[in-house]
């Protein structure tokens, strides 16, 4: 499908209508916002722009958190990430240590498999850097002469906004979240991942495996991956 079209909404649009309040509900109000901005040159719809691209960033790094555990966070768990909403990276990397070789064994899988839709593979370090950079106009910035007062500087920090939300929004739109969880392996399949977790097979070799175990993928499609459906 196609994603939700978010130029030219009015402000009763983005603040009445489609309201939800997952990852790619909140970076569709920012894309709406930063849309307006650009518009209106109204400096307000920025910041309320980098206030939900926040919203979705954390939101979506907390669903990869989820998704990393075969949607069996802990009640535990769950509590930590509430706690320290600004430090879910690092609760990621405590909570699914092996998160990111996860991750490229799950590509390595959809590259093997005509069946399987297009798998996101997310890069939390870089989710956070853009957090960083957006959070900036989220606190004071300098005298309004010098800076909110000036078309010049808005429009610039417009752009460098853009820079750091549409590609994320682009990429959200153009897929699923989803891993294959060691424990809905299937057992030659759970085998190849133990080896490959540590090294003891490279990427290539792994591919060439996993094409022999390819039937295995049709047969528990329905059970081996979890896909979080993006609301495109």
């Amino acid at each position: 499908m196609l994603p939700p079209t978010h130029p030219s909404r009015s402000l009763e649009d983005i603040v009445s209508n489609e309201l939800y309040f997952d990852s790619i509900g909140h970076l569709y109000r920012a894309m709406s916002w930063l849309d307006y901005f650009e518009r209106n040159d109204r400096f307000t719809a920025l910041v309320y722009a980098c206030i939900e691209a926040r919203f979705g960033i954390e939101h979506l790094i907390f669903e990869e958190i989820v998704i990393s555990t075969g949607a069996n966070l802990s009640k535990e768990d769950y509590k930590k990430c509430l706690a320290n909403p600004t430090k879910l990276y690092k609760m990621l990397r405590t909570i699914s240590s092996e998160y990111e070789k996860l991750q490229e064994f799950t590509q390595i899988i959809v590259g093997i498999s005509h069946e399987l839709p297009n798998i996101l593979r997310w890069e939390p370090r870089k989710l956070i850097k853009s957090w960083g950079k957006i959070s900036k106009y989220l606190h004071w910035y300098g005298s309004e002469s010098e800076t909110t007062d000036l078309s010049g500087w808005r429009k610039d920090v417009g752009r460098k906004v853009r820079k750091e939300i549409e590609p994320i929004w682009n990429k959200i739109t153009s897929g699923y979240s989803g891993l294959m969880h060691p424990d809905h392996m299937h057992p030659r399949i759970l085998e190849l991942w133990n080896q490959f977790k540590i090294d003891d097979i490279n990427t290539e070799t792994t591919k060439i495996r996993m094409q022999v175990l390819q039937p295995l993928l049709q047969m528990d499609r329905g059970e081996t991956v979890f896909l979080q459906e993006n609301r495109t």
